[in-house]
């Protein structure tokens, strides 16, 4: 992952709660079928580019 990239994930603020149920959540996830419902077309393989796109809606949602 890129610099940039490394310093908005450190820079990201989360409750606590939200991190737990992430934490929960992970024995559940399924990468294939949870990218493709959450990127849709927009899919890539590179990492860094699903990353700074999960962010980026992550953004959009705490926009709202």
């Amino acid at each position: 992952m890129t610099d940039p990239l490394i310093t908005r994930l450190e820079n990201a603020k989360r409750p606590k709660l939200l991190m737990r149920a992430a934490k929960y959540a992970c024995s559940y996830y399924r990468r294939e079928t949870d990218l493709d419902r959450l990127l849709g077309a927009e899919r890539t393989h590179s990492q860094t580019d699903i990353v700074e796109r999960l962010l980026d809606k992550e953004n959009d949602l705490n926009d709202k």
